[in-house]
């Protein structure tokens, strides 16, 4: 897992209250620790809203959460989720 998406989400849970800024190295090590074995491809608002623009189209920050929700839903792990599978839903938002 990319460490600043374990940063961002440690900066979420201080925001929320549920851990002290001096708690954060040491959580920071456990989860860099757990994901050594494991990978997540993580897919975010920005790649949708990069992408849309590529494609000389325009998406709300709603559409662009349902269409992370619905890549996400859809998910064939035999295709995995690529730049086509954004194209799709963008230009399914966009008819």
């Amino acid at each position: 897992m990319y460490r600043h998406i374990l940063q961002n989400q440690m900066q979420a849970l201080k925001d929320a209250g549920l851990i002290q800024e001096n708690q954060i190295d040491n959580a920071l090590t456990v989860l860099e620790k757990y994901w050594e074995n494991s990978i997540a491809i993580v897919w975010d608002i920005e790649d949708v809203f990069d992408r849309a623009e590529d494609l000389g189209k325009k998406v709300t920050e709603e559409q662009a959460q349902d269409i992370l929700k619905d890549v996400f839903r859809k998910l064939d792990a035999s295709q995995g989720v690529t730049w086509e599978t954004f194209d799709h839903w963008i230009y399914k938002y966009n008819t």
